[in-house]
């Protein structure tokens, strides 16, 4: 009887263990992507270098246009994304 319930706790320890180990995988696989490279909004270039930040928000310049953006997904001139105004 005490060998049986010693053989039940090992069985449940082993399968806490590869439960334990799928949840990390599939975690794993969700979580840590390849980052995607930022772009320039004007002509899709990802030849860019960061440029400061205003207002709290990265800006970067684009090495091929000149022309500056930041990673916000705004219109120009605009702070709230499209995101945001289709939500409304």
């Amino acid at each position: 009887m005490e060998k049986d319930k010693e053989l039940e706790e090992i069985i449940n320890k082993l399968e806490q263990q590869r439960q334990i180990r799928e949840l990390t995988a599939y975690l794993e696989e969700r979580h840590y992507t390849e980052p995607q490279p930022i772009k320039c909004k004007w002509c899709g270039s990802e030849d860019i270098m960061k440029y400061g930040i205003r207002n709290g928000v990265q800006e970067y310049i684009c090495l091929k246009c000149k022309r500056k953006f930041n990673a916000k997904d705004a219109p120009y001139k605009m702070r709230s994304t499209v995101e945001q105004m289709g939500s409304g």
